[in-house]
């Protein structure tokens, strides 16, 4: 045993130990383990003495690299890396990163709520009066997660090469043109008639409702929902099949349901052959092992075109009775049976490789898998790769969950424990802890876990001969997804054990979150929430698997509970006395309603104000800004805090509209990132004045009550009354304030009013707000002399022509002068600036980018790209800059974020955005399996957000960056299938039809630049080629129209454009490609001084490398050297990421030399 094994390692060093001159250390050793104990009981991790023993035995026996935690911040790796660049390798730049920026909030505690349980154990008229308030419960619907994860939309998109129609001799209908030119020709009122185009395919659906496919029986009512709207089939027929039993396989008239006649599956076969049988079913139902199965669908597969639709995930497809193996299946005709079509191994001869039986095709319920299926029905001489059934007899299934119980139940734990996957046993805690549970709360539970959690896991443990169904005596009564499944009392609690406290309360808290996410959204099942009046009870023994708040409650129809004595007075949400300077602020709906206090600057609403504009109940107006446009500050449906921009009515109303459409149209392609998020605008028919909602900007991000977010001058003006400002914090907001106006600019956006009050500071960045008068992709807005900003001094000279990027830039240049010097109302070109920045402390070179900015000739400003370059590298020159102190900085950011996000769904994109940030820092560090699975949460998050009834135009795009990067992660972890996957659904994102077509070109680009590297991974160099050659010409548009935004990514472009054609054999045209990348990643050199100097020495790198294919060495060598010579300056200057790429420059230059 380890224990008995540590035991003997601890006495032995012991009483090698044991000297006076030891005593000391002795007694502290022997304290250590008690400490530790302690520490670790203060975590919510109870060990025994023995336990103990075994956990220091096993870390001691682990190698040093094994990564113990699937993400967390590491303080232990002291490599340094570059901020905003990947390592590079030898031939090609990697996968171009999209890192959106990271922001955090403290941990908050759950607002109140109420327990949610999956069963009631006393029913309506059955609760005894005794019973107390705190088991009773009331039934209520909550929001059940889509089964198809793709999303309806896609997947329908994919089925339609199956909505063909052709003329149905068996209908006709009127020939208008036939019966005209009859008449004409006869002068006879006779008619003339032609076959009526119809759809010429039906469908018939089984779907296997074994007691196992309860876990499916949402995905099989979205399946059947996704082929009656497919608008593909002339009619659709439903069954119930039955794969248990001596009798089946047999079909009954509607699954799960046991009802009407039993008919055999043969009576599905349609002999005209156009009918199509598509089966849903996770393959356990011992039909499904033993050959009976086999038998009928061949039968049909004779007659027509059959398909299976497997509900598993595809990892455990070989674990079914349905295995599969992939062949090249060409149909002959359209919608031909099976057998005729024509099969190939993928690899081998025909002569080495047959298929035996009829092929039958296996499809995972994605686009890609129905898309490939439907073409091939649909189109004739159509070939493609499909998975299709094995048909071996395999003699064996899973465990029935209707099995007795095993009478060692200790040993089934551990068998499963043994068997199961790591991620299907944490499950197993999470699930034993909220039994006994439905499956609707089984999947609930998985989704909180998130990745790599998944369905699978739910299936291993529901299978796992751990589970079993719960006697009810209304069992027959209740639908599929309503049973409930349990484990015994010895098995919960070794399971229990497995998992500690402080998980299944954060489990608890995610649950919570995904119940508020999808509040009042279809699909739904029945829970049973906690009430004083409750009509129902649950067991002593019955835990939650979430909570809910009252407020969410009552939407859903649950009465208030008022736990308060008789006569008690109620009392307000805030007993706190409000200051001489706050405003109480009540609803106009009466008294009762929520209360707000006005914070600084809000006043509260005037006579003329609206009282709700949309959905929004205003409650105050802001102090400052235009007339003719108000602020105002307003809460909707659910509470949240918004602003909104409304017009006054003295402002003409198409200049309203104008204005308002111009604001919207910028926040929604800043996206929420740098600025407010935009949330609604006004509806055209209804009536009242135009309005705009963005979210409401506080001081701490996520946290209402901590005020609105200071202003550039409250914040730094402050400071300067005080002892000086603070450079540290200043660095800070001026790399982020840098990055958001480059944001605006590489969108095609010119503030043009770049005052101290547009810029908003929060505890995590800042927010630029006052859009109203930007400009657009060069469009001038016709109104700036009616919203004319009062701080001119901020505003460039030639700023009568309109807002332009350069002219941004030199307010910009002239905020963080004032802000670094005090000095806030100095004149243009004043001479004194020039000191004042040299005496604030500045960085010289900092000093020197802020007087360009201020140069009165716009072509002599630096672009905002050059900016955030210049603060990006003095922040990490002065800052502790290795990868363990920003990979534990950002954990911790996340960290907040998850934490506001179990309280709210606004925090979830925002989250989304951290774990990306967190990708990219553990990938720099070289945690690439803990880099993979933070973007794959990230995506999960978002992939959930869009298919929401949120905008889908705001998280699509977000969407796509994660899978662009996950694509990145799943190559490096060797995954290279799913990686190709993943970056091919970020192209179909990114070629999605959009308002603003022009701006998502650049991330066009990057995704197929990335989908480029995961074909050449692949071995598919044509599609990579092509795809590289389309995302460099994408960048040369974007350049011819902005050079200095656009310049990098067409270098990075042309870099893997070399690389695809020299493995194609095209060297001449490579070494053209590879010569241009090197001649801008020069300028660029010379222009932003290191930036682009790691980005220079791999161009060097790989030119040096086709020259010398060309037996071109003297050049090769050329070139070569000054690529060693840039990495050494590199990582001579600390950067130790360039260690291993200066090492391979070497070896190339043994290669050359050679």
């Amino acid at each position: 045993m380890p224990s008995s094994s540590a035991r003997e390692a601890w006495n032995s060093t012991r009483r090698r130990c044991l000297t006076p001159s030891c005593t000391n250390l002795v007694g502290q050793c022997e304290a250590m383990p008690g400490r530790l104990r302690e520490v670790m009981s203060a975590a919510g991790v109870e060990l025994s003495e023995e336990e103990l023993l075994d956990v220091l035995w096993l870390a001691a026996k682990l190698p040093a690299d094994v990564p113990l935690v699937r993400a967390v911040a590491r303080t232990s790796s002291p490599r340094q890396t570059e901020p905003n660049h990947r390592k590079p390798t030898a031939e090609s730049l990697p996968h171009a990163r999209e890192a959106p920026r990271s922001l955090a909030r403290p941990e908050t505690p759950p607002g109140p709520g109420r327990p949610l349980h999956a069963a009631a154990r006393a029913r309506a008229g059955a609760v005894p009066e005794s019973e107390t308030e705190e088991r009773r419960v009331l039934p209520v619907r909550v929001s059940d997660g889509r089964a198809l994860r793709s999303g309806a939309r896609p997947l329908g998109k994919a089925l339609r090469p199956l909505r063909q129609r052709f003329p149905d001799p068996r209908q006709r209908e009127l020939d208008v043109a036939g019966t005209v030119a009859a008449m004409a020709e006869t002068g006879l009122p006779e008619t003339v008639t032609r076959p009526s185009r119809s759809r010429w395919l039906s469908l018939t659906l089984l779907v296997d409702d074994g007691v196992s496919m309860v876990l499916w029986q949402r995905l099989a009512a979205e399946v059947r929902t996704l082929m009656e709207r497919v608008g593909a089939f002339r009619h659709i027929r439903v069954h119930g099949l039955e794969t248990r039993g001596p009798q089946a396989p047999r079909l009954h008239s509607r699954p799960f349901g046991r009802r009407g006649p039993h008919q055999p599956m043969t009576s599905v076969s349609d002999p005209t052959g156009d009918a199509l049988v598509l089966i849903v079913s996770d393959g356990v139902g011992a039909a499904w092992w033993d050959g009976r199965m086999r038998a009928v669908t061949e039968f049909c597969a004779r007659r027509g075109p059959v398909a299976i639709v497997h509900a598993l995930p595809a990892r455990l497809w070989s674990g079914s009775g349905i295995e599969t193996q992939r062949w090249r299946v060409t149909s002959l005709r359209r919608g031909g049976p099976n057998a005729a079509w024509h099969l190939a191994d993928p690899v081998l001869p025909a002569e080495l490789a047959s298929f035996d039986s009829v092929p039958v095709p296996v499809l995972s319920p994605t686009p890609e898998s129905f898309a490939d299926w439907a073409s091939l029905i649909a189109s004739p001489g159509a070939s493609t790769l499909l998975p299709l059934w094995s048909g071996a007899v395999r003699g064996t299934s899973f465990p029935s969950s209707d099995a007795p119980w095993e009478e060692d139940e200790a040993a089934s734990v551990l068998r499963f424990r043994d068997l199961a996957s790591p991620e299907a046993y944490r499950l197993a805690g999470h699930l034993a802890a909220c039994a006994p549970l439905s499956p609707p709360v089984m999947r609930l539970i998985q989704s909180a876990l998130g990745p790599p959690t998944d369905e699978g896991h739910v299936v291993e443990v529901f299978l796992g001969g751990l589970m079993r169904s719960v006697e009810e005596p209304d069992a027959e009564t209740r639908l599929p997804h309503q049973r409930l499944f349990d484990f015994t009392g010895e098995a919960r609690r070794l399971l229990l054990g497995a998992v500690p406290t402080p998980e299944l309360l954060r489990t608890t808290r995610i649950v919570a979150d995904l119940l508020k996410d999808g509040a009042g959204r279809s699909p739904s099942f029945r829970a049973w929430a906690g009430h004083p009046r409750g009509s129902a009870a649950v067991g002593e023994a019955d835990q939650p698997f979430g909570w809910m708040e009252d407020r969410l409650l009552r939407r859903l129809g649950v009465p208030r509970a008022d736990l308060r004595p008789a006569g008690a007075e109620s009392h307000p949400l805030s007993t706190e006395r409000p200051t001489p300077r706050e405003a109480v602020l009540t609803s106009r709906s009466g008294p009762g309603h929520l209360s707000l206090r006005a914070p600084l600057g809000w006043s509260p609403l005037r006579p003329g104000d609206p009282g709700r504009l949309g959905r929004y109940r205003l409650v105050a107006r802001s102090e400052s800004g235009w007339n003719a446009l108000r602020m105002y500050l307003a809460r909707d449906d659910t509470g949240a805090a918004v602003t909104l921009r409304s017009a006054a009515p003295s402002l003409p109303v198409f200049m309203a509209k104008e204005l308002l459409r111009t604001e919207a149209d910028c926040l929604t392609r800043m996206d929420g990132i740098h600025a407010p998020r935009l949330l609604a605008l006004w509806d055209e028919d209804a009536d009242g004045p135009p309005w705009l909602a963005a979210t409401y900007v506080s001081r701490r991000e996520l946290d209402e009550e901590s005020g609105p977010a200071p202003n550039l001058r409250a914040v730094f003006g402050a400071q300067h009354a005080g002892k000086g400002v603070d450079l540290a914090l200043f660095r800070r907001v001026a790399r982020d304030l840098v990055t958001a106006v480059a944001r605006a600019h590489r969108l095609g956006l010119a503030h043009g009013a770049l005052v101290p009050k547009a810029v908003l500071v929060t505890d995590h960045g800042v927010r630029l707000i006052g859009w109203i008068t930007a400009t657009r992709d060069e469009e001038r807005s016709p109104h700036l002399d009616l919203f004319a900003r009062a701080e001119s001094e901020f505003i460039a000279p030639e700023s009568g022509t309109g807002p332009t990027p350069e002219g941004d830039m030199y307010s910009l240049g002239a905020l963080l002068a004032a802000c670094a010097t005090g000095q806030w109302g100095f004149a243009r070109g004043e001479v004194g600036m020039t000191s004042a920045l040299r005496a604030s402390g500045l960085e010289r070179e900092v000093a020197d980018g802020l007087l360009r900015c201020l140069d009165r000739s716009p072509a002599e400003r630096p672009t905002a790209e050059h900016l955030v370059e210049l603060f990006t590298r003095v922040s990490y020159s002065l800052a502790d800059a290795s990868s363990s102190g920003a990979l534990r900085s950002t954990a911790e950011r996340v960290d907040g974020l998850r934490a506001a996000a179990r309280n709210g769904v606004g925090a979830r994109p925002l989250l989304g955005e951290g774990l990306n940030d967190l990708s990219n820092r553990l990938a720099d560090a070289g945690e690439h399996a803990e880099a993979l699975a933070a973007v794959a949460e990230a995506v999960e998050i978002y992939r959930g957000l869009a298919d929401a009834d949120a905008p889908r135009e705001i998280h699509r795009p977000q969407l796509a960056r994660c899978l662009s990067n996950l694509s990145v992660r799943l190559e490096k972890t060797g995954r290279h299938e799913e990686a190709l996957a993943a970056i091919m659904e970020a192209v179909e994102i990114r070629r999605e039809p959009t308002e603003h077509r022009d701006l998502h070109r650049a991330d066009l680009a990057t995704v197929l630049n990335n989908l480029s590297n995961s074909l050449a991974e692949s071995g598919q160099g044509g599609e990579a080629l092509a795809a590289i050659t389309e995302a460099v010409g994408l960048w040369r548009e974007l350049v011819d129209r902005r050079a200095d935004t656009h310049r990098p990514g067409l270098a990075m472009g042309l870099n893997n454009l070399s690389n695809r054609l020299g493995e194609q054999g095209r060297y001449e045209e490579a070494l053209a490609a590879i010569t241009e990348a090197v001649g801008l990643y020069r300028e660029m050199d010379s222009e932003a001084a290191t930036g682009a100097r790691p980005l220079l020495a791999t161009g060097l790198h790989n030119l040096a490398i086709r020259l010398g294919a060309l037996d071109r060495r003297a050049a090769a060598l050329s070139m070569l050297d000054e690529a060693i010579a840039l990495r050494r300056q590199l990582v001579d200057g600390g950067h130790r990421l360039h260690e291993e790429d200066l090492a391979h420059s070497l070896r190339v230059r043994t290669w050359l030399e050679g």
